[in-house]
């Protein structure tokens, strides 16, 4: 009875210094002890013990001169093995129905990732016309040119538009948009209208279409682009290419939220 108890209790610790490291999120704002204790309910003492575990852990850090936290070296370590097992999560979830869409519009369909600077092509499979779309795979797209990257940054931090924004905007071609005010203008109506529209802004003679993969926070894990020649994939056949991209982006979502759930979350 003593050692269930024990470990009962072993696990609330535990679950609670889970919970500290959340008001972390999204930003990683250092945060003090007595504040700590006050967003959560806890105990000061309590969350002082906590802190000082996952500090030495490396799970936080504190600052030496005003002594709050924030998240630790181990943080980044700890995403980059979740990106690494994301993305090939990503992409096995994602080619079953990318491979159907590619059959159904007969275009080129892409998955494109986010990065720190560009957007990444993570998945191509190719349309059936004549003309080959040169999209392969760990290509590097401008976030302010190509459809998939446009759409990834739509949907993106305030803060990550604005460094994009205020970095290197090459004009790739003669339709490239690189004015920043017309860019953030487009961002918008992108986020509101739920796709982004390359009008050969990325490379000459070829178009796309591009619609967001969402998480839970509604933040963009990849996007769905529909590339094909600038007159075959146009603004006036949109309902042709959104519906479709849209079913299949709002399909890899849902299947990709229901294998994170554990199991037993049910009970």
């Amino acid at each position: 009875m003593q050692q269930k108890s024990q470990t009962k209790k072993t696990h609330s610790s535990f679950e609670k210094g889970l919970i500290l490291l959340t008001a972390f999120l999204p930003d990683n704002k250092e945060i003090g002890t007595v504040e700590l204790s006050k967003i959560f309910g806890m105990n000061r003492s309590t969350v002082s013990r906590m802190l000082t575990v996952l500090k030495r852990q490396g799970f936080v850090r504190q600052n030496s001169e005003n002594k709050k936290y924030s998240l630790g070296p181990i943080i980044p370590r700890l995403a980059s093995a979740y990106q690494s097992s994301f993305e090939s999560m990503l992409i096995q979830t994602a080619r079953p129905h990318i491979e159907r869409l590619c059959r159904q519009l007969n275009q080129t369909i892409v998955i494109e990732i986010p990065s720190s600077n560009r957007s990444i092509v993570a998945y191509v499979t190719e349309g059936f016309g004549p003309i080959r779309i040169s999209a392969r795979l760990g290509d590097r797209n401008y976030y302010h040119a190509a459809a998939g990257g446009k759409c990834i940054l739509a949907f993106s931090s305030r803060d990550f538009i604005d460094e994009i924004i205020k970095g290197d905007l090459p004009q790739l071609t003669p339709k490239t948009i690189i004015d920043p005010d017309i860019i953030r203008s487009e961002l918008d109506q992108i986020k509101k209208r739920g796709y982004a529209f390359d009008n050969e802004g990325n490379n000459t003679g070829i178009n796309a279409f591009a619609v967001p993969i969402l998480d839970v926070s509604g933040m963009p894990v990849a996007a769905v682009v529909c590339a094909g020649t600038h007159d075959s994939v146009t603004l006036s056949e949109k309902k042709t290419y959104l519906e479709p991209l849209k079913h299949t982006a709002g399909v890899i979502s849902s299947d990709l939220l229901n294998i994170s759930v554990p199991a037993n979350s049910s009970k």
